[in-house]
């Protein structure tokens, strides 16, 4: 039965919604927006890339040591070194956080002395976060790791297809289930073909 009062609460409740429609004729500038991927540090925030962020990231903020070329004490290197060698292994991303953390803290970290540029403070032994080093590895030109989690993305969504492809009870394929599915694979295969392009950092097998 239709009552007045109830409807009245009900409009009010929509109005309260944190996520009701603004009018039409709102007018929006650019403020209201930030870029997907900030290009200037001093003014863009929010990127996924590590000048974004304010905490401390070793292969952003050192260089390889010239002089230490080759050997032991080439701390920047030693990094990289190990960071590649795990790639090429194709060690899953959550596997190369790890050990370059648990690499940093105990090779690297008692040796350095960093400025915050923010700040200016100076910090005897830094702590390199793992967020800070996935943050890195994902989204520096360094290292070619997009193409690998891409990858595993879509080997996630299609098993995840092929668990709900046949229906129980009928023991028939569900079509649109498998169309999805089709979809998904020839999207993968397109992806894999770009991914053996020079531009994606990967050799033709």
């Amino acid at each position: 039965m239709w009552h007045p009062r109830l409807c009245i609460i009900c409009a009010i409740a929509q109005m309260m919604t944190p996520c009701h429609r603004q009018p039409q004729d709102q007018h929006v500038t650019m403020e209201a927006f930030q870029p997907a991927y900030g290009l200037d540090a001093t003014t863009d925030s929010g990127g996924p890339q590590c000048q974004s962020h304010p905490d401390f990231c070793f292969l952003c903020s050192f260089e390889p040591e010239p002089s230490a070329a080759g050997s032991d004490d080439d701390l920047y290197q030693t990094i990289v070194d190990l960071v590649n060698d795990l790639g090429e292994q194709e060690k899953e991303l959550p596997l190369i956080v790890q050990v370059v953390h648990s690499s940093f803290r105990t090779n690297v970290q008692p040796h350095l002395v960093w400025t915050n540029p923010a700040t200016g403070a100076v910090v005897q032994k830094p702590t390199w976060s793992k967020e800070s080093i996935r943050r890195h590895l994902i989204h520096s030109n360094q290292f070619k790791f997009f193409p690998s989690i891409v990858r595993n993305i879509f080997h996630s969504i299609m098993i995840k297809q092929n668990a709900c492809m046949i229906d129980k009870d009928t023991k028939m394929v569900v079509e649109e289930h498998r169309k999805a599915f089709i979809e998904t694979v020839d999207a993968f295969r397109k992806f894999e073909n770009w991914a053996a392009t020079p531009e994606a950092g990967k050799k033709k097998v």
